[in-house]
């Protein structure tokens, strides 16, 4: 327990300690401790399983978070202007009952680099789960996540999230967001990869409710869902940004690269549809998806992506219920 401290610790380690309310390894109060190569295994709280940090900043290199659990924050729980620094650092299947398997940013604005998220769980948020937070994350990867509801890599709820060359792999949302699933929030993504991801709906990403994420030169491959937006879905005028990005060889239902449903209108310039597919009866929009949305399209492509079973139409793009979308 560190409490307006900032001790300094090397090579040690945490393992099967027990909270009954917050931080079962360590629990950071006004505190800044610096840890280099410490090991967080089989730790257990309500809140923060690993480590609980609330107006602090501790800066974690090389550290591992191993097979801790909590309510929320399985591995790691920040809160209240807990900003910590990581660069490193491994979060490899923690589990959390509610939300943020891997790690739960409340208010907070934690920097991450170089750090991974693998098989981690949770009901929201397999990976990392943020709620009125500007967490920071530049080359970090987001591999084997699940949620059984939304959000099997990450998931934002009015959040500013900035990524930069992240990339999410082979993450599942039994309902909605695969890859990445966004309410009422507007992340940032630059240079990042979505390939093999899949959840019902979105499979590489979910965005609602006035979401307006932006992403430039990004990659949604192989993602896939079952029923609508194989690598995106947009819904509930949500109006992402998009700026030299590409959608190959996803799959859905209806909508095998994008999905934009209930007055979602995004922005896409020198962006490209290659191979997405959708399949099975009445299905529709391989490459594009548009039901009560008029998105702007400047300078994209449209290659090889196709509808097919009974009654499917759309390779390309499929328009219904007054959508007008703009092409130049």
């Amino acid at each position: 327990h560190n409490a307006s401290s900032n001790p300094i610790l090397t090579d040690c380690t945490f393992e099967n300690h027990s909270g009954i309310q917050d931080g079962g390894g360590m629990y950071n109060a006004s505190s800044s401790p610096t840890l280099t190569n410490c090991a967080f295994t089989d730790n257990s709280a309500d809140l923060g399983g690993g480590m609980y940090s609330r107006f602090s900043s501790p800066m974690l290199i090389d550290c591992t978070f191993t097979g801790n659990s909590g309510h929320r924050g399985g591995g790691m729980y920040n809160t209240n202007s807990g900003d910590p620094i990581l660069i490193g650092c491994a979060f490899t299947s923690n589990s959390a009952d509610e939300n943020g398997g891997g790690m739960r940013n409340f208010a907070s604005s934690p920097t991450l680099t170089d750090c991974t998220f693998t098989s981690n769980s949770a009901y929201d948020g397999g990976g990392m789960y943020n709620i009125v937070a500007i967490p920071s994350l530049t080359s970090c990867t987001f591999e084997n996540n699940s949620s059984s509801q939304d959000g099997g890599g990450m998931y934002n709820a009015s959040s500013t999230t900035t990524l930069t060359s992240c990339t999410f792999v082979d993450n599942a949302a039994d309902a909605d967001g695969g890859g990445m699933y966004s309410e009422s929030s507007s992340p940032a993504l630059n240079g990042c990869t979505f390939t093999n991801n899949s959840a019902d709906t979105g499979g590489g990403m979910h965005d609602l409710n006035f979401s307006t994420p932006s992403l430039a030169d990004c990659t949604f491959a192989g993602n896939s869902s079952v029923f609508d937006g194989g690598g995106m879905y947009n819904y509930d005028r949500s109006e992402p940004t998009l700026d030299n990005c590409t959608f190959t060889s996803n799959s859905a239902g209806n909508g095998g690269g994008m999905h934009n449903f209930s007055s979602s209108s995004p922005t896409l310039t020198d962006c490209a549809f290659t191979s997405n597919s959708v399949t099975g009866l009445f299905s529709k929009g391989g490459g594009m998806y548009n039901e009560s949305s008029s998105p702007i399209l400047i300078g994209c492509t449209f290659a090889i992506n196709s509808a097919t079973g009974n009654f499917s139409t759309g390779g390309g793009m499929w328009n219904y219920d007054g959508s007008e979308p703009t092409l130049e």
